[in-house]
């Protein structure tokens, strides 16, 4: 992930390695081939034949950057940031459609870090890790993540002293 190259197992065993930039946070294949990836700063494309296209970086700040994905049932794309320094409330959540359309979709976000959707795509459950908690939204076609409410508390895990 920090090496920013994203790896291929062929057809034939073999693991062939493409360098992305910086950070290759998140991917997932696109639907005519390719794949949509998070990056440092952002969001690249990967056509069928290799070609990576960075898209405009969605921020300047080089202590940001992108940290975890996943896409909903309709084809967009969610990738959250983090602050390397782990700064409270330090990031956001993203959302990139298939035309390539990017909204800020939380806010104030410490570590974005698991997003995945329920077996009927209704519900979208999603994870800041410095909350203790899981979150559900409300997901819909046209309207994307909605309400955001606690789904469960998890109670921090007391500090294990080493020898």
């Amino acid at each position: 992930m920090l090496a920013g190259d994203l790896l291929t197992l062929t057809a034939g065993g073999t693991v062939e390695r493409c360098k992305v930039g910086q950070v290759a946070a998140a991917v997932r294949p696109r639907h005519g081939g390719g794949a949509v990836l998070g990056v440092e700063r952002g969001f690249a494309l990967e056509d069928a034949d290799g070609t990576v296209t960075h898209l405009e970086e969605l921020w300047t700040d080089h202590g940001v950057r992108m940290n975890d994905g996943a896409c909903d049932p309709d084809g967009r794309f969610y990738c959250g940031s983090m602050a390397y320094d782990k700064r409270p409330e330090g990031a956001a959540l993203y959302g990139l459609d298939p035309d390539g359309t990017v909204e800020v979709v939380v806010e104030g976000v410490t570590i974005s870090n698991g997003l995945d959707w329920s077996p009927d795509g209704s519900l979208a459950y999603y994870n800041d890790t410095e909350t203790y908690r899981v979150d559900v939204f409300d997901y819909d076609r046209d309207a994307g993540l909605t309400a955001r409410r606690p789904f469960v508390r998890i109670p921090p895990r007391p500090a294990v002293r080493t020898a």
